[in-house]
């Protein structure tokens, strides 16, 4: 997978110049290949990974289980928006997740679950640095792009089935008990 790490590089790279150019809120982030990034561009196996749930797009209103499309690309495109934990406070993480949900569309954060890099990596996806919006952005590449009502590869299905087994059986979705507080109140963040 690391042919994967050299193809995306350069195009990540374009796109980040390109998304810094125009900005988010008139503030241009740090460009990708500037020296002064805080965070490395290799993503470590043993990076903590967190992905936003929203309300009701990525969980079940009956039974409050994450839906597989928490993992899936958005049509037309492969990427999956998370962040690296490792690098971004809990409470940052939250605001972010928080203030990129959309009420009237019916996108409202409802918490996160958490990965360990390798966890992506095993079930044959990648992880590419974004740095958009934030510098603690990235996204998943699973390596196809599915068009709208277009079904999944079986192949991938079964990938994303099996991550979502992960973390229903290692309790890895943090349900947030008070979204728009400052502070987290819920269960302790803790990944094995």
């Amino acid at each position: 997978m690391k042919w994967l790490k050299i193809l995306w590089k350069k195009p990540c790279e374009f796109l980040s110049s390109i998304r810094a150019s125009v900005g988010k809120n008139n503030e241009a982030p740090i460009p990708a290949n500037n020296p002064n990034r805080s965070i490395p561009e290799i993503i470590a196996r043993e990076e903590h990974i967190i992905r936003a749930i929203y309300h009701p797009m990525n969980c079940n209103s009956k039974t409050g289980e994450i839906k597989m499309n928490t993992l899936r690309s958005p049509a037309g495109k492969d990427e999956v928006s998370i962040l690296r934990k490792s690098y971004i406070g809990l409470n940052e993480a939250r605001k972010f997740f928080y203030d990129n949900g959309n009420p009237a569309k019916n996108r409202n954060y409802k918490g996160f679950c958490a990965l360990f890099a390798s966890d992506i990596f095993d079930h044959g996806s990648e992880i590419i640095p974004d740095f958009i919006p934030i510098e603690q952005h990235a996204n998943i590449v699973h390596g196809y792009i599915v068009k709208e009502n277009q079904e999944l590869p079986v192949e991938l299905k079964l990938r994303l089935e099996a991550l979502l087994t992960l973390i229903k059986e290692k309790n890895r979705y943090f349900e947030d008990p008070s979204p728009a507080s400052d502070n987290w109140t819920g269960r302790p963040y803790k990944i094995e």
